[in-house]
C-alpha cells in the first residue's frame, strides 16, 4: 500500500529512504491514517519481503545485551516485544530460554513471528490499547515501532503497564537530527503510512512524562549488519564516530522503579 509519494535513496546511506513529500513528516501533517491502513501497509510489506522485511537476525543480540536481560529470582524471564515484526528478536530471546511474547498489528507479521519463534506466544493487536498481559513482564522491548503509533502516549501507557514492578524496558526510536536527514528530507519509507521523528531531548521528555525513568541512552549500532563487505565496515566506523545527538536511532533504557540486583 502506498500513497504515490516518490522515494529516493541517500547516496552515502542507501539504507535510508527519504520522502520528497514533506507533508508526510509528522502525523497527521496532511496524512490521514487509520489502524486498518497501517495494518494493510505492514501486511503488504511482510508478504512481499517475508523475514527480510526488517533487520537481519544478527542485529538482535545487541539489543538484548544492552537491555541486560537475565534470569529472574524464580529462574524465569518473561519478555514482551511490542511490534515484533518478523519475530527475530523473539527468536534470539527464546534461544536464551526466556519466556517470550510478541504483539504486532500485522496479521502477516504474526504468522512470520510464529514461524521464526515457534515457542513464543504472539498476539495480533495495535500497541495503543492492549491490556491482556498487564503486570506480567520482566522485560519489554519496542524496536523501531513506537514512532508509527497513532497515539504515542497511549502506546507508552500500554507498554509501561505490561511490566512487573521492577521491569526493564528498551525502546528504540528515530532521531530527527540524524545527519543525512538534516541535509535531505527526513524519515524512512514508513513515512508513507505514519512516522514521528524527534530529537534526543524531545524523546526524553516524552518518556519522562509517561512515567519512565531514563537509565541510559545508547546508539543503535546494528546498522552495519544490514550490509556486507567493506561497506559494512565503513558504516560500523561511521556510526561509532557520530555523536549521540546526531545518530540514526536512540536506544532508551527505561524503568519505572529502581531495579534490584538479581545475581
Amino acid at each position: 500500500m502506498g500513497n504515490g509519494s516518490a522515494l529516493k535513496k541517500n547516496l552515502l546511506f542507501p539504507f535510508v529512504k527519504t520522502s520528497r513529500k514533506a507533508g508526510l513528516l509528522f502525523h497527521p501533517g496532511g496524512l490521514v491514517t487509520t489502524y486498518k491502513a497501517i495494518k494493510d501497509w505492514y501486511d503488504n510489506k511482510h508478504s512481499r519481503l517475508g523475514v527480510k522485511a526488517w533487520r537481519p537476525s544478527s542485529c538482535y543480540p545487541y539489543f538484548l545485551d544492552i537491555l541486560g536481560a537475565k534470569r529472574g529470582l524464580n529462574g524465569v524471564v518473561k519478555l514482551l516485544d511490542v511490534g515484533c515484526g518478523t519475530g527475530l528478536l523473539l527468536q534470539e530471546a527464546a534461544a536464551r530460554e526466556y519466556d517470550t511474547y510478541g504483539i504486532d498489528i500485522s496479521e502477516r507479521a504474526v504468522r512470520l513471528s510464529k514461524e521464526s519463534s515457534p515457542k513464543s506466544t504472539i498476539f495480533m493487536s495495535n500497541m495503543d490499547s492492549y491490556d491482556f498481559i498487564n503486570g506480567q513482564m520482566n522485560y519489554v522491548t519496542c524496536i523501531g515501532a513506537l514512532e508509527h503509533s497513532l497515539d504515542i502516549n497511549a502506546a507508552l501507557k500500554s507498554i509501561k503497564n505490561s511490566g512487573q514492578r521492577f521491569a526493564k524496558y528498551l525502546i528504540v526510536v528515530p532521531n530527527s537530527k540524524f545527519v543525512p536527514w538534516l541535509i535531505l528530507k527526513p524519515g524512512t519509507d514508513q513515512q508513507e503510512i505514519n512516522e514521528t521523528l524527534h530529537d534526543i531531548d524531545e524523546w526524553s521528555r516524552i518518556f519522562s512524562d509517561a512515567g519512565f525513568t531514563i537509565n541510559g541512552i545508547k546508539k543503535d549500532l546494528t546498522v552495519h549488519l544490514k550490509k556486507k563487505g567493506l561497506y559494512s565496515y565503513f558504516l560500523k566506523l561511521v556510526f561509532n564516530i557520530i555523536p549521540l545527538k546526531y545518530t540514526y536511532q536512540f536506544c532508551f533504557l527505561l524503568s519505572t522503579e529502581p531495579t534490584p540486583c538479581l545475581d
